[in-house]
């Protein structure tokens, strides 16, 4: 999610202090305001793309590794020595 603070952040949050500051003053609320917005928008925009390219991808990926998992039993990596 702390990824999407490059480009959510600069895109709303100078809009919306310009639009709130006048009602909330230029103070703590407006702060936490701003704060708590920042966050739910940054949660979104992971929602989002979690749903439309990582699930997907996740989805394809575990169906791959089903098809092509070999079903032979592996030999241990580690082999007793005494």
């Amino acid at each position: 999610m702390y990824l999407n603070h490059l480009e959510v952040l600069p895109r709303i949050l100078p809009p919306l202090t310009r639009v709130l500051a006048p009602a909330l003053g230029s103070g703590p609320l407006l702060a936490g305001v701003i704060f708590l917005t920042a966050v739910l928008s940054s949660a979104l925009v992971a929602s989002v793309t979690f749903a439309l390219i990582e699930e997907p991808f996740l989805e394809f990926r575990s169906r791959w590794e089903a098809r092509h998992r070999s079903w032979s039993p592996q030999e241990p990596v580690l082999r007793r020595i005494s």
